[in-house]
This record gives structure tokens, C-alpha cells and sequence, in this order.
């Protein structure tokens, strides 16, 4: 029997196999080397006349929301054209929205069923939507004027409101460097309305060669953050304060959750506030100490950090993730280090986090028992290099920056303008 068809073929599918391996592998070196990023900011407008027309006109909207989402559970139609093909006119007459405002709410609708599609979480209940918000496009639904003016559609028609806003937070909105997109109509708890404009810019395409420094940062449970450089040098942020203000939220709100009363329910929410109030500005100070300091060490740094994206919720084998994962700070904490460095020009990536706080930094061994979580200790049964935990991980995520196979690419965010 020839042999030449069969060695024909191996060859073949050897050949495809190096070229799709070398694909794979400049992709990524490509993706490693050039990004072009764009930067936004939620500027926070508050409103100071006809509260109560605005008001009046989100709870319309929220009502036509919750009215489309019952109809889109009741038919199965998830589909946003199918949808507005469906229910349009009948939601425009039932609530008097306007056409562009009728077309968002059935839009919000429309992404909330797509997210619980991928995320199989589509019950037997529809979505309802209780946060008291409509979201406006500009400048068809909004738009501002001279005098401190901002136009809004209505249910009255364009209404023309005075607004308040800081000369710093005025100043976006008179340069040219950003774009004014979309923005949601709020109505706060104590009554306060306000109009969170997001503005965007595109800043230049940032090179990852030819830089003298990696950071690397390890987010955590004992320190918020630790940053270790190439140089060796670590920094560890919020320790015992923010922990403190954690245990002591925590406390206050199992005693409100034992009791279940009314007021305990109201005290629930106010200690929620107060708490992400904390840690946001706990947040704004970490992450602007860690831009400074690696640019204190280097002319032109690179920031690492762990992708927290798509680890799976695991209670028995990776707690951490899970504090992380449920957490809202600490995406919040890495959005803020990730917006302050592209700001000025320090490139972010993200690598693979996985047995970072069991790999020897030094000599690569890895095992579990390397890492005594106890005492926040790390020691290489291997080379009995010993060390922070917290700082092992940091030194291993600064060492995956400048292999490719470990980045990801940076993730598009936004930040409330300071």
C-alpha cells in the first residue's frame, strides 16, 4: 500500500497546525504591542427647577419599562425591533412617552432580558425596574444651552432647566478634547435630581515596548492593594482603617437585617450609602497614590493587574475571587487605577490571575503549601524564599505583564468626574 497519501496529509495538517499557532501567537504580541483606547467621564449635573415634571416623566418611563417587560416575558419577545414592532404605539398612547423616549425604554428593556440571556438567569418572573432613572440620547433628548441651561425631553415638551456644576466639572463641557454622549435622568432618594452626562475622549494609542518598569498590583481582603515594581519596591494600601470601617458596616447591618422592621429596612440602606461613599473615596486616594508612586520610579511605566473577568464563583477553592467577584469596590478600585494611568499616558493590562499567591516569584515552584493564609505569609518550600502573600501575588502579576499569553486587553470604563 503507498505511503505517500497518508504522508501527504501529516504534512498538510502539520503545516496548518504551525500556521494557526503562529497566528495565535503574533495576535496576541500584536495586542501586547499597540492599543487604542478611548477615556469617558460621568460629570454629575444637578437640576434646580420643574422637579416636578421631571419627576412625573421618569415614573412614566419606569411604568412603560415594567409594562414592556411583562409584555416581553408573557410572548417571549427579547428581540428590541421585535419588541418595538409589537408594543410601540400601544406604549406611546398608554403613557404619552415621547417617540425617541418610547424607543429607550423598550432598548433598556431589550439589554436587560439580553443580559440575563447570558447570564441563563431568565425565571419565571419578569425584570422589574424599581431605580427611579430614564436614560437620555443627546442631543435629541437633551442638550445644553447658554446660561447654565439644559434642555430635556419631556412629557411636557423640551423643558428649559437652570442646572448647578462646579467650574471644574464645567470645564469638560467647554473644551473640545471631549465628546458629550448619553445621559440618565436621576431621581435620588431625598428628591434630588440629577442629569449624569458622560463625556468622551479618545486619547493617543499607547506603545507597551520600550518601557522601564512594570507595577504590578494584587488586590485583597487584609490590604485593599499591593504594588510591587521591578525594582522590588512594594507598597501596601488600606490595611487596618478600611478594615476596621468593613467589620464595623457589617455589624451594623446583620443587627438591621435580624430585625426586619421598617426603620431597621431604611437604616440598612442609609449604612449601605454611607459605606460606598467610603470606599469610593477610599478608592480615589488608593488609586492615585499608585499612578504617582510608579511614576515616581519610572519615566514610562506599565501597570498590571489581575482580570478578574470570568473566574467562576467557587466558595470551596477560591474565596478570595468570590469576596472580589461580590464586591463592588473593588472593580471600582481597578477602574479608577486603570482611567488615572491611561489619563497619563500609563498603559494597563490584564493578566491571568491564576496561582498567583502560590508561585515562587523567584524560582517558579508552585504548591498550595507554599501560602499560609493564617498568618498572610508566603514561603517557598523550594528555595525558602520568604515573603507578604499578598506581595508574592503582586510579584507574580508584575512578571505576567510582559509575557503575552497572559494579557488581556483593557477593558472600556467609566468614572465619575472628580
Amino acid at each position: 500500500m503507498p505511503t505517500f497519501p497518508i504522508v501527504y496529509f501529516s504534512l498538510f495538517y502539520f503545516i496548518n497546525f504551525i500556521k494557526k499557532q503562529t497566528f495565535k501567537y503574533f495576535s496576541s504580541l500584536m495586542m501586547y504591542v499597540l492599543q487604542s483606547m478611548k477615556i469617558c467621564k460621568t460629570v454629575q449635573v444637578q437640576l434646580t427647577e420643574q422637579k416636578d415634571k421631571l419627576v412625573e416623566t421618569v415614573e412614566h418611563y419606569i411604568d412603560a419599562m415594567n409594562y414592556t417587560s411583562r409584555y416581553a416575558k408573557q410572548h417571549k419577545l427579547y428581540s428590541k425591533n421585535r419588541l418595538q414592532k409589537h408594543i410601540y404605539y400601544d406604549l406611546r398612547e398608554r403613557f404619552g412617552l415621547k417617540s425617541q423616549m418610547t424607543i429607550n425604554a423598550i432598548g433598556d428593556v431589550a439589554s436587560a432580558y439580553k443580559g440575563k440571556h447570558k447570564k441563563n438567569r431568565i425565571r419565571n418572573k419578569s425584570v422589574h425596574f424599581k431605580a427611579r432613572s430614564m436614560r437620555l440620547n443627546y442631543p435629541r433628548d437633551y442638550s445644553f444651552k447658554d446660561g447654565d441651561i439644559v434642555s430635556i425631553n419631556s412629557l411636557y415638551g423640551r423643558l428649559k432647566i437652570p442646572y448647578k456644576i462646579g467650574k471644574h466639572q464645567q470645564a469638560y463641557f467647554d473644551s473640545n478634547e471631549w465628546d458629550i454622549k448619553s445621559a440618565v435622568l436621576t431621581i435620588r432618594y431625598d428628591g434630588i435630581v440629577f442629569l449624569n452626562v458622560a463625556i468622551e475622549r479618545e486619547i493617543e494609542e499607547t506603545s507597551f515596548l520600550n518601557k522601564d518598569g512594570v507595577v504590578g498590583v494584587d488586590l485583597g481582603i487584609n490590604f485593599v492593594a499591593v504594588a510591587t515594581d521591578t525594582g522590588d519596591n512594594s507598597d501596601f494600601y488600606g490595611g487596618g482603617k478600611i478594615k476596621y470601617f468593613r467589620w464595623l458596616y457589617a455589624k451594623h447591618r446583620k443587627n438591621a437585617q435580624s430585625k426586619g422592621t421598617k426603620s431597621a429596612r431604611k437604616f440598612l440602606k442609609r449604612i449601605r450609602r454611607k459605606e460606598r461613599r467610603l470606599m469610593t473615596e477610599y478608592n480615589h486616594i488608593i488609586s492615585k497614590q499608585i499612578v504617582v508612586n510608579a511614576l515616581k520610579r519610572f519615566e514610562s511605566p506599565i501597570i498590571a493587574m489581575e482580570d478578574l473577568k470570568g473566574i467562576r464563583k467557587n466558595s470551596n477553592k477560591n474565596k478570595k475571587y468570590n469576596r472580589m467577584l461580590n464586591s463592588w469596590s473593588y472593580y471600582q478600585l481597578q477602574q479608577f487605577i486603570e482611567y488615572k494611568a491611561l489619563e497619563r499616558g500609563i498603559p494597563v493590562v490584564y493578566v491571568d490571575p491564576k496561582y498567583t499567591s502560590q508561585i515562587c516569584p523567584k524560582c517558579g515552584h508552585k504548591e498550595k503549601s507554599n501560602r499560609n493564609k493564617k498568618i498572610h505569609r508566603f514561603k517557598c518550600n523550594k528555595c525558602w524564599y520568604e515573603t507578604n502573600d499578598d506581595r508574592t501575588a503582586s510579584m507574580n502579576i508584575r512578571d505576567r505583564a510582559v509575557v503575552p499569553r497572559y494579557i488581556r486587553r483593557t477593558r472600556a470604563m467609566c468614572q465619575l468626574a472628580p
